[in-house]
C-alpha cells in the first residue's frame, strides 16, 4: 500500500537552478544578515519549487508550536497538485491503524490523542488540522516513527520510509518533523545512504535561537512575505522556510 511522506520542497529557482543553493548562514550582523536576504530570498511558490527528483521532502517545525502545522495545512492542496500522494508525521507506528481510519471520519479521538500526548494541545490541534487538510486533498497518512524505545530515531525511520517508497516509484512524502531530524546530516542522510533522493526544510520560528535571522527579515523589509532564505548552519537544511505567521507566532 502506498504511503506518501509529506513533501515538502522549496528549491531556489533563480540563476543558480533548481539544484544549487546559497551557502549556511553564518553568524553576522543584522545589516550583512539583511543583505544576504535580499540578493537570496525566493518567493515559496510550493508548485513551482517542488524538485522535481525528490521522493521525500522534510520539513523541519518546533513539535510544541502550531502555526507551521496550519501553514502547511492551508497549502495541502497545492502539495497535492506538485504531486505530493502522502503526509508522514513523527507520530508513533503503532498509530498507525487510527491514521488508516481517520480520513474515513473513524477513531479522531484516538488520533487527537496521540497528538496531544505528543505535542501537547496547540500543538497538536494545528497537526489535527493538517491531517484534515491531508485527507481533503487526497493524500495518504503515515505514522512515520516506528520506536517503541530509545533506539537511534533516524536509521529506524529510513528504513520505514525505504520500505514504502521500493517499488512504488509514484510516491512523493512530505514528512513534518522536529528541526532536528530534517538536518541534512540526519534523517535525509540516513535515507540518501538507502538510494533515495531527498530535499529538506525548515522553517524559521519566534524562538530566541532563530531571532537575529527574523529580524534581519525585518532589516531588509522582507518580513510581510513568505519565503525560501539559506538557511543558518546550525540548522543544517537545504533551505528555511520564512513565513510571517509562522514568525509571528505567540
Amino acid at each position: 500500500m502506498v504511503t506518501s511522506i509529506l513533501l515538502v520542497l522549496a528549491a531556489n529557482v533563480g540563476a543558480a537552478g533548481a539544484d544549487r543553493f546559497p551557502p549556511p548562514l553564518a553568524a553576522a550582523d543584522p545589516a550583512g544578515l539583511a543583505d544576504r536576504f535580499r540578493l537570496n530570498a525566493t518567493p515559496l511558490k510550493w508548485r513551482e519549487l517542488l524538485a522535481p527528483g525528490a521522493r521525500v521532502v522534510f520539513v523541519g517545525d518546533s513539535p510544541t508550536r502550531r502555526q507551521g502545522k496550519l501553514y502547511l495545512a492551508a497549502m495541502a492542496g497545492d502539495l497535492a497538485a506538485a504531486g505530493v500522494t502522502h503526509l508522514a508525521l513523527e507520530l508513533p507506528a503503532s498509530r498507525q491503524p487510527d491514521l488508516d481510519a481517520f480520513c474515513s471520519g473513524r477513531d479522531e479521538g484516538r488520533v487527537r490523542e496521540a497528538l496531544w500526548q505528543a505535542q501537547g494541545l496547540e500543538a497538536g490541534d494545528g497537526s489535527l488540522r493538517l491531517l484534515r487538510a491531508a485527507c481533503t486533498a487526497g493524500l495518504r497518512l503515515m505514522a512515520l516513527d516506528p520506536r517503541e524505545d530509545d533506539s537511534p530515531r533516524c536509521p529506524a525511520m529510513a528504513a520505514r520510509l525505504a520500505g514504502v517508497l521500493e517499488g512504488q516509484p509514484g510516491t512523493r512524502v512530505l514528512a513534518v518533523l522536529s528541526r532536528p531530524l530534517v538536518a541534512e546530516r540526519a534523517q535525509p542522510a540516513a535515507l540518501r545512504k538507502l538510494g533515495f533522493s531527498t530535499r529538506s526544510y525548515a522553517f524559521l520560528t519566534p524562538d530566541p535561537d532563530d531571532r537575529k535571522y527574523y529580524q534581519a527579515l525585518d532589516a531588509a523589509g522582507l518580513r510581510a512575505s513568505a519565503l525560501l532564505l539559506p538557511c543558518p548552519g546550525s540548522i543544517g537544511a537545504q533551505g528555511c522556510l520564512a513565513v510571517p505567521s509562522v514568525l509571528d507566532e505567540r
